[in-house]
């Protein structure tokens, strides 16, 4: 096998960050939302999307992402130390 994914050692905890940014696009008054997903020290999971109604989806995106991750590793028999939404 040629191509692999490297893990910094240290505890499995999964991390989630969240954000918005409001209505800072002038032409349209849209907003970006975005979040990021850490295993451990390690990034394995972002977005970062433009869209006009914000204050349910980002965090919905980053729960429906939590989920899907947390189950994938739990299928692969990882455990997970910690969970943490921020």
């Amino acid at each position: 096998m040629d191509h692999g994914l490297y893990f910094t050692k240290g505890q499995f905890g999964l991390v989630y960050y969240s954000d918005v940014d409001w209505a800072s696009t002038i032409e349209d008054r849209s907003s970006t939302t975005g979040y990021y997903v850490y295993l451990g020290p390690n990034p394995i999971a972002w977005c970062s999307k433009k869209q006009e109604n914000t204050n349910y989806c980002s965090l919905g995106n980053c729960v429906f992402e939590m989920l899907w991750i947390k189950q994938l590793l739990t299928e692969i028999d990882v455990l997970v130390t910690q969970l943490s939404i921020m």
